[in-house]
């Protein structure tokens, strides 16, 4: 009987053996049936990109740097000054614009005036010459009114001289004939030499009333016309002043234009924050004397609080299993993997058209997970993409058709060619 132990403590170690075998193979058979893995599609590498870049302050023109008010890895706000700058040529500019503008606005006002004054006179010669109009206009009226009077005057005695010389030629032949005495011949030939007298002053009466009025008319042109020419002056000078005018007030508009250009940029040697910010780069504050380019980087400023995205390489024969919304794991190059583990994201862009069929980048927003990662723009990253939660023996069985497809797909190539 004793001969027998060895032999059943062999066959109950195969029994137990093998009952190992039959449980860890039901365990391994269970976990493929039921157990989930998640099928991933890996990416190539990609890069830490930001939602809101840094902004770099640029020196506007030449100039040299007077005070810096930050240093690195301060945080600014919005309005705060960082460096003052200044530019001697845009100064002497400005104050060279400055003196012109007053000029100009001085001229402007002079011209101003001067055009009132011109305005004043050419309205005063027009009442003077309506003046002279109404004046002339009494006096001819009155003139004529005495030519007329005149003339009647003088037609009356010229008929009283026709009588009384027709009497007087009677009167002589009856005194020939001795029918009228001498007495009465000269009664009437004294009261003709009265009438002749009498006429002649009305006929120079009505020849200085005609006179007169002539010299009235003469006058009165004269004068018009000399009111008329210092009118046409007034208005020339007038015309040549508002045209001036005119050129001052463009040559003020550019002048300004000028002015609040060169004031813009001379505000510019203030360089404000207009956002809130971290100080990261700062030109080369320890040479005070140095003379500051251009387009000189001054200030740079990083966001204190940014979005971030991860934008990494797809191969296109994966990019239709890719949708928004899918979860990644993100590996950066400047952190540990082991130590600091993988970062979160969800991918929220592809690509419409593919510009590289060998690389697709995709776009993924970092999540917050609350790990101490502290993210810079060019930070190196790959990671992958869950397509899909599956068994393990659907899994297993995809990839194995995959590796299939894969080494078919150069097999066809070759046929091909």
């Amino acid at each position: 009987m004793d001969d027998y132990r060895p032999y059943n403590t062999e066959i109950n170690f195969i029994k137990i053996f093998n009952k190992i075998l039959i449980s860890l193979f039901a365990v391994v058979l269970l976990a493929i049936i039921i157990l989930p893995i998640n099928d991933v599609v890996s990416s190539g590498q990609g890069e830490i990109v930001s939602k809101m870049p840094q902004v770099d302050l640029k020196a506007a023109f030449d100039a040299v740097p007077i005070k810096v008010y930050v240093n690195e890895g301060d945080v600014v706000r919005p309005g705060d000054t960082l460096v003052v700058i200044a530019s001697n040529a845009m100064e002497k500019d400005l104050n060279n614009i400055k003196s012109d503008y007053s000029f100009l606005f001085s001229n402007k006002e002079s011209l101003n005036e001067l055009i009132k004054n011109n305005l004043t006179r050419i309205e005063l010669i027009s009442n003077d010459i309506k003046i002279e109009n109404e004046k002339f206009r009494i006096e001819k009226i009155k003139n004529l009114a005495d030519l007329e009077a005149a003339s009647r005057d003088c037609a009356i005695l010229l008929e009283k001289s026709e009588i009384v010389a027709n009497k007087l030629s009677v009167d002589s032949a009856l005194n020939r004939e001795g029918y009228v005495s001498k007495l009465q011949l000269k009664t009437t030939y004294d009261e003709f030499l009265q009438i002749k007298r009498t006429l002649n002053e009305a006929l120079n009466k009505k020849k200085n009333i005609e006179n007169n009025l002539l010299s009235l008319e003469n006058g009165f042109q004269r004068n018009v016309n000399d009111l008329e020419k210092n009118k046409r002056s007034l208005t020339h000078e007038l015309i040549k002043d508002q045209q001036l005018l005119v050129s001052t007030e463009n040559d003020i508009l550019q002048s300004k234009n000028n002015l609040n250009f060169y004031e813009s940029e001379v505000r510019k040697q203030y360089i404000i924050s207009n956002s809130e910010g971290i100080v990261g780069k700062i030109f080369n504050k320890k040479v005070s004397t140095s003379t500051i380019q251009k387009d000189d980087v001054l200030v740079s400023l990083y966001p204190v609080n940014n979005t971030y995205y991860a934008k990494i390489k797809v191969n296109e024969k994966d990019l239709w299993r890719v949708q928004t919304g899918q979860k990644t794991n993100l590996k950066l190059s400047a952190y540990y993997f082991y130590e600091h583990g993988t970062l979160e994201g969800r991918v929220v862009y592809i690509p419409d058209r593919i510009p590289d069929p060998l690389d697709s980048y995709i776009y993924v927003e970092i999540i917050d997970n609350g790990k101490d990662f502290v993210l810079r723009s060019g930070y190196a990253v790959k990671g992958e993409i869950i397509v899909e939660e599956l068994k393990l023996w659907k899994y297993i069985y995809n990839s194995i058709f995959r590796k299939i497809q894969n080494m078919s797909e150069p097999n066809s190539k070759s046929n091909e060619n």
